[in-house]
């Protein structure tokens, strides 16, 4: 018992490095792969509209490039109850650390006089941007806009390493559980009674 206590508590404070990338355009996708020590393991993603709204569709994927079987999860669940807790917000913010960051994005307008604009706007936007990132989370990130002057076109990536110890994940997710419960119990509860 004292050795998987021991394997535990060091899986919980081992540090692990979420290296995502996101590609946003036509389809959304989302790579990540997670190292720890000498674990690695491989997720492909997609973005996905649903009927009750955007869902994460999430494959496995093998050392040899083989898919598994997708796993879909609700976008609203997954992300919305840690994101409207006060104090999981602020957790994230001091327990997860950004080692890089960058973003491309390729931007076409039918005129090339209105992408020239679009695109002299969004390098204006993300150098303020920039400069706020260098601040908040201590990296100098690389952001790029090309102009596509032959055709319409929107596309963006995001790459970023991220540092976390997956107690921290664990911390976070029942910050939002425990939030999610209290206001389903505010709302059980008839107002007269309060």
């Amino acid at each position: 018992m004292v050795y998987v206590t021991t394997l535990l508590y060091v899986l919980m404070v081992l540090p692990l490095r979420i290296i995502a990338r996101v590609d946003i355009g036509e389809r959304s996708t989302v790579q990540l792969r997670l190292h720890a020590l000498f674990f690695t393991l491989q997720f492909d993603g997609i973005v996905e509209r649903g009927e009750s709204g955007l869902f994460f569709s999430v494959r496995p994927r093998g050392r040899d490039g083989r898919q598994g079987a997708p796993l879909s999860l609700p976008a609203r669940s997954v992300v919305r109850p840690a994101l409207q807790n006060r104090r999981a917000r602020r957790y994230i913010a001091r327990h997860v650390h950004v080692r890089r960051l960058e973003a491309d994005v390729r931007l076409g307008c039918s005129q090339a006089a209105d992408t020239a604009r679009l695109c002299g706007a969004l390098m204006g936007a993300l150098a303020a941007l920039s400069g706020a990132l260098r601040r908040r989370l201590r990296v100098a990130p690389r952001l790029r806009v090309e102009p596509d002057f032959a055709q319409p076109a929107l596309l963006a990536s995001l790459r970023c390493i991220i540092v976390v110890l997956p107690g921290d994940i664990m911390a976070t997710a029942a910050l939002g559980l425990l939030h999610g419960l209290r206001r389903s119990a505010r709302r059980a509860i008839p107002a007269k009674l309060r």
